[in-house]
């Protein structure tokens, strides 16, 4: 079986843009946005047209850019610690920050590793990777989008790295990844 050929709607060269790479795409789920990034770098597109609506500097980030149905809210977790919940300010043409969290602490700057947005906007789910003094350990959060930032609730312990979240439409689901614990004890989901 061939594909039937295809022909590209737009492209969009990011060769000379401010990237180390490009880490993620995200498209919203009313296929009105694309979001994609690099490292210290973000994009907001125009589904329709390719044509940039804005674009920012991010704190070191090797996770997408998490959008709602609308794109109206949008979330990123660097690799500085912090989860970032940002709203769309049309006035200004650009997101403006709703509020931050940092992951505490520990050995190192832990990261935050991983990040959703449910559908509807109202929820924000988190990963992290935490650096303990001996081995890794993970961390999953979750916000209310329109809260202070502070979690609703936190699941410590979940081994290394959480690497992907995901949430329902409504928020009401969320599920998380992990690279699991090097002894293999905790699940991987």
């Amino acid at each position: 079986f061939a594909p039937p050929s295809t022909t590209p709607l737009w492209t969009y060269d990011f060769s000379d843009a401010q990237s180390t790479g490009i880490y993620g795409i995200t498209i919203s789920p009313d296929r009105s946005t694309v979001a994609v990034n690099g490292k210290f770098y973000g994009w907001i597109l125009h589904a329709a047209n390719g044509t940039v609506r804005t674009e920012f500097e991010i704190a070191n980030t090797e996770s997408r850019i998490a959008l709602s149905r609308d794109a109206s809210v949008m979330a990123i977790a660097e690799l500085s610690g912090f989860i970032k919940a940002y709203l769309w300010n049309s006035s200004q043409n650009r997101y403006s920050l709703l509020w931050q969290y940092k992951v505490p602490a520990g050995s190192f700057i832990n990261w935050a590793s991983a990040v959703d947005v449910s559908a509807d906007g109202s929820t924000i789910m988190a990963g992290s990777l935490i650096f303990l003094s001996a081995g890794y350990d993970g961390t999953i959060y979750m916000f209310d989008t329109f809260g202070d930032g502070t979690p609703n609730w936190v699941l410590p312990n979940v081994g290394d790295e959480v690497a992907q979240v995901a949430l329902s439409d409504d928020g009401s689901f969320g599920a998380a990844v992990t690279w699991g614990d090097l002894a293999n004890a905790l699940p991987d989901v």
